[in-house]
């Protein structure tokens, strides 16, 4: 199954939204290897935090939102 997961409203800048995501996709994309992600982020985001996204069944969709 193809899963779209909306990352535009989280900036450059920690916040709890970000911790919450970061510890949420962590898990589950540690154990469901079936499904593919498609992640919809802005073009200005930092990749250094969300480098857990680098799997196989991850793709980022970089967006003109701020």
């Amino acid at each position: 199954m193809k899963i779209g997961v909306n990352l535009t409203h989280l900036t450059k800048f920690n916040s709890g939204a970000k911790t919450h995501f970061i510890n949420l996709f962590e898990e589950i994309l540690s154990t469901d290897l079936k499904n593919d992600y498609y992640f919809f982020l802005s073009k200005e985001m930092k990749l250094e935090e969300l480098s857990f996204l680098k799997k196989n069944n991850t793709f980022l969709v970089y967006t003109n939102l701020p």
